[in-house]
């Protein structure tokens, strides 16, 4: 598996897992308050009222109190809106705040289970760092526990062969806790990467470009497509005459039947222009019959349209009438944007043209119309004006 750094993600994808991380450790946080607030709230009545199987000190009660205090301001920083510190802080304070517990309150014990119980207590951070998405982190909780635990050990008992059992377990799994922790976080990327390119791709194409992640083509590629424009004609007059609430249910009704139907026939969903449509036949995946996708898929647009009207008719509202343009040439197809937002487009003349035929439907007082390109480049015969 190749290394990995959060650094080499998109902004999106890096946000998505830092909100995940965030998430978990919140959790985490939570049971590190709880675990802290309690030890501090019996070990100072034991310090009042002495009832512990050792005496408590005010070193004891100082370590606590300082630990509790760097949780409180975790949780802070966790729910607020500052950057949290980083997984690796978090499995560093783990194992910190715990090698110095084990050594303040476990080391004084003459009992034969404190003498492994450590080991325990490490094996357990290791397994809640694999929450951080970070195999840096698991690392950092391994590397600690066994050197914190080789210390505790040698202190307590002095140079053992007994040491060999615990330190062989925490680094096994130390070994398995990184390799799930990097098959989590490599499933975390792949199901998110997934769920972006299905706003825009039908399922299907996003399977395929799963298999062949170069059809995305990141660095710009030129490809021959089909562009079909799809807008509703007199909208801005309608949405005058509708509540807000009517005109954005009307707007997420229409788009996701429309949207359903590009999908549909393996269209790439570019963009929405506000009531309008963009979608592309022929990128990422570029197949034969490209076109006639696009004429049948603006033909299953129009039909879907008549559907959702009749139920307008029996609501007692007004009809919709679109305009459709589709064009065939060259395009510039590529992931474009910001590193805050990228999106996968097409750009060229052929996209200008596509629009501006799309304006046609106006005009010509039709609801559809192809250009000579696209016309030349049907494979099946059909019946044009």
């Amino acid at each position: 598996m190749a290394p990995f750094h959060r650094r080499d993600l998109d902004e999106d994808l890096r946000l998505a897992l830092e909100a995940r991380s965030r998430s978990n450790e919140i959790h985490v946080n939570r049971i590190r308050l709880v675990f802290l607030t309690g030890l501090l709230m019996l070990h100072s009545a034991s310090y009042v009222r002495p009832f512990a199987p050792f005496p408590i000190t005010v070193p004891m009660l100082t370590y606590e109190s300082l630990a509790l205090a760097l949780a409180v301001f975790f949780h802070v920083r966790l729910r607020g809106p500052a950057r949290a510190p980083s997984p690796i802080a978090f499995a560093a304070f783990d194992v910190v705040a715990f090698t110095g517990f084990a050594f303040l309150h476990l080391l004084p014990i003459d009992l034969a289970t404190a003498l492994y119980l450590p080991a325990m207590f490490y094996l357990v951070l290791v397994g809640v760092s694999t929450l951080r998405f970070s195999p840096a982190a698991v690392l950092v909780s391994g590397a600690g526990g066994l050197v914190g635990f080789a210390a505790y050990f040698a202190l307590k008992a002095g140079p053992s062969i007994q040491l060999g059992p615990p330190i062989v377990a925490l680094a096994v799994a130390t070994t398995a806790a990184h390799l799930s922790s990097r098959s989590l976080l490599s499933l975390f990327l792949e199901v998110n990467r997934k769920a972006r390119l299905e706003r825009f791709l039908s399922p299907d194409v996003v399977a395929e470009i799963g298999e062949r992640e170069e059809l995305l083509g990141l660095s710009g590629t030129r490809r021959r497509v089909t562009i079909l424009f799809c807008d509703i004609r007199g909208f801005t007059g309608l949405s005058e005459r509708l509540d807000p609430s009517q005109v954005v249910d009307l707007l997420n009704t229409y788009l996701g039947s429309m949207t359903e139907v590009v999908f549909q026939f393996a269209g790439t969903l570019d963009k929405f222009l506000g009531d309008g449509i963009m979608a592309v036949f022929g990128a990422p995946v570029a197949r034969a019959d490209d076109s006639d996708r696009a004429v049948d898929a603006a033909l299953g647009m129009l039909g879907a349209l008549a559907g959702y009207n009749d139920q307008r008719r029996s609501r007692g509202e007004e009809p919709l009438r679109v305009g459709i343009g589709i064009h065939t040439g060259d395009v510039i197809a590529g992931t474009v944007g910001s590193p805050r937002r990228m999106d996968y487009t097409v750009i060229g003349d052929t996209v200008n043209v596509a629009s501006r035929v799309e304006s046609l439907t106006r005009k010509f007082g039709v609801d559809l119309i192809v250009t000579e390109e696209t016309r030349r480049s049907l494979s099946r015969s059909r019946t044009l004006r």
